[in-house]
Parts: structure tokens; C-alpha cells; sequence
């Protein structure tokens, strides 16, 4: 992936299940020693179209960062970003997923909307690279 790619996408309502998800204790562990932070308890939604997220697939797969359950459970790919160039965040993109095609989760340290005084509709950019 080059430096410095930018993704952007709108944010969007999720399912209210990232509080869930991000709360786990084997996901917390192995975000801080990936990705150097414990995820806040929640996720960032985005709508980023197709390509760009068939973009962050691919860009995951060619720097290989997974969260991994003990057992068989169910996995991610990862790709680490800077949301708005400034909070760090992970694209999870889950190997099943109910989101649409077109939709991705973002974890980070901070509740991105309230710390940066976003809502739903608004544009965000995801730096990569």
C-alpha cells in the first residue's frame, strides 16, 4: 500500500454490538500488542463503498495483522490508520461479518464522534501507511 493513502468514508449508525466486541479481554490484549492501545468500548462505523474496502482487504492481507480468538472462533484482518490524521484506530474487518459490503468497523482508544464532534453523515479520512 503507499504511504500516506487516504480512505475516506461516512460515518454511519452500527448495530450496537462493538461495546460488546471491544470489551473482550483476549481482543484488548492483543490490540495493545499490535497496535499499542486499549480498544474504547465501542467501534466507529463507516460507509467507504466497495473499492475502498476491497482496498483495506488487500492492504491488510500485505501486511498480515489478525485478531484471533483462542479456539475457532471467529477472526479479523487488520490495517492500523490515523483517523482525521490525528487518533489512532484499527480497521477491523471481520472474517463474517452483517455489515453491508460496503461498511467498516474502526476501533480506537477514545470515542472518536464525542472527542472529535462528529455524527452521523460526516466524513472522515483514514490515513494508512
Amino acid at each position: 500500500m503507499p504511504a500516506n493513502t487516504i480512505v475516506k468514508g461516512k460515518i454511519i449508525s452500527g448495530f450496537g454490538r462493538g461495546k460488546v466486541f471491544t470489551s473482550i479481554d483476549w481482543l484488548k490484549v492483543q490490540v495493545a500488542e499490535q497496535f499499542g492501545f486499549t480498544p474504547w468500548p465501542g467501534t466507529l462505523n463507516l460507509t467507504v463503498g466497495e473499492a475502498a474496502r476491497q482496498f483495506l482487504v488487500e492492504a491488510g492481507d500485505k501486511n498480515p495483522r489478525r485478531l484471533d480468538p483462542p479456539g475457532n472462533g471467529c477472526g479479523a484482518g487488520c490495517v492500523g490508520v490515523l483517523i482525521n490524521g490525528s487518533v489512532p484506530g484499527v480497521v477491523v474487518l471481520p472474517d463474517i461479518t452483517d455489515h453491508k459490503p460496503d461498511c467498516i468497523e474502526i476501533m480506537a482508544p477514545i470515542a472518536v464522534r464525542e472527542a472529535l464532534g462528529l455524527s452521523d453523515g460526516d466524513e472522515v479520512s483514514l490515513h494508512l501507511g
